[in-house]
């Protein structure tokens, strides 16, 4: 079977896989077909922060500092933190990044080694 196989470059059961079981592979995150493919996008294994209706970069980057902050690794839930942030007309998502990323650099750069922070997009 397709879902079970180690063999198969894409994992597609329903739970969190440790990184033995796939490394190597690609994890699918699913928000479609009901979540029956992969681990359900959005899910109760996942904690994701989206806040991207922000007015400034600065209100962007304290609501991604914060997020980094609090990450802790488990096992039972992945943690997704998006940077992008937008508040149109005025404010695009170029102009948040550009106030965004260097902080994020510089946070990235100097902060503690070995710090979980979970997947940042």
């Amino acid at each position: 079977d397709i879902v079970e196989s180690a063999d198969h470059p894409l994992y597609l059961q329903m739970r969190l896989p440790s990184i033995r079981e796939v490394r190597g592979r690609i994890v699918v995150l699913c928000d479609w077909a009901d979540g029956m493919l992969g681990v359900r996008w959005a899910g109760p294994s996942m904690r994701i922060q989206d806040e991207y209706w922000q007015s400034t970069g600065s209100k962007k980057w304290h609501v991604i500092r914060r997020h980094l902050e609090d990450a802790e690794p488990s096992p039972d839930f992945l943690q997704v933190h998006f940077t992008s942030a937008t508040h149109l007309p005025r404010k695009v998502p170029i102009s948040i990044a550009r106030s965004v990323n260097p902080k994020l650099a510089d946070y990235l750069r100097l902060g503690p080694c070995h710090r979980f922070l979970g997947v940042v997009c």
